[in-house]
Parts: structure tokens; sequence; C-alpha cells
């Protein structure tokens, strides 16, 4: 009722707007941060309209596509659907609530990691070294666990621990 009265001033009508499309921005970040495969596909459901009225074109035309492929997942790739309703559709990192993020996510954030261990810098200048370092891949991190255990048995803190008090090396 409120919102229908105040609906002809236009700074309101603004306001109102922007806190829609924030709504929904947050619905989309606790759908990604909690691994709740429904919440996402709604929440970009609710986002077209917006992408369209503020004239992103591609995200209008082809999140129609998206959003359709999405909701068809049930029919068309059951064994998926059901993978992603168990939360497989983001990594999560700890055991911990509210800290799962999108596979592009946690790869800009290993490769964060990389750069600035200077594991990638420059890696992209030749096929040899970029093939070494994904080849390597599975070895590296394995070790990286393995150190990470043994960091953590000797002080009783994690890696994430030791990284914030400046004591990771």
């Amino acid at each position: 009722m409120f919102d229908r009265e105040m609906s002809t001033e236009k700074n309101f009508a603004c306001w109102l707007s922007y806190l829609r499309m924030v709504e929904i921005l947050l619905s989309f970040i606790r759908a990604q941060r909690t691994g709740d495969w429904l919440l996402p596909v709604q929440a970009f459901s609710a986002m077209l309209p917006w992408l369209t009225v503020y004239d992103h074109t591609n995200y209008a035309r082809w999140g129609q596509v998206y959003l359709t492929d999405m909701k068809a997942l049930e029919v068309t790739a059951l064994e998926v659907y059901e993978e992603f309703l168990a939360g497989n559709f983001v990594i999560k990192r700890s055991n911990n609530y509210f800290n799962d993020v999108s596979a592009d996510h946690a790869t800009e954030w290993v490769n964060k990691i990389m750069q600035n261990c200077l594991g990638v810098v420059g890696i992209t200048r030749t096929d040899q070294a970029r093939g070494r370092f994904c080849i390597t891949w599975s070895a590296r991190s394995t070790v990286t666990q393995k150190t990470k255990q043994i960091g953590r048995s000797k002080s009783g803190r994690s890696y994430e621990q030791l990284w914030e008090a400046g004591e990771w090396n």
C-alpha cells in the first residue's frame, strides 16, 4: 500500500528500484555462499528484467537461454541436477557456514595465491612452461596440503591463521 502511494514520487521510485536490485543481488550471493541451487536460479530469473532495462543486451539475451537450460536440468540431466541440489555447484574450502564460492571465484583465488608465491608470474609466455605448470598442478597441490597439515600439527593453528598473523612463509 505504501509503495503504491509513494510510487508517484520520483525519488522514492528510484530508491525503491535500487533496493529491489540490491535484494536480488544479495539473494544471489546468499545462494552462492550457502550452496542452495534453487535460489540462484530464482535470483537470476529476477535479475533478467533489470538486465534488459539497463541495456545489458548479451546478458538479457543469453540469460534467457541459460535460465531455460538450468530449469530443464531436472529433465535433461537428472544426475547433474541432483548434484547441484546437493550443493555441488560451488566450492567449499572449509566446514564453516556461508563460505562457499563459485568455481571461477575459487580459480581466481588459487591464481592469486600462486602469483603471490611467484608461481605463475610470466607462466603464459611459453607453451612449455605453462604445460609443465598444468601437468604438475596435482603434485604441487598434494605437497601444499601436506605442508598445511604439518604447519597445523606443530602450532595447532590453521595455515589461514598463520597467514593472517604473518607467520606463514
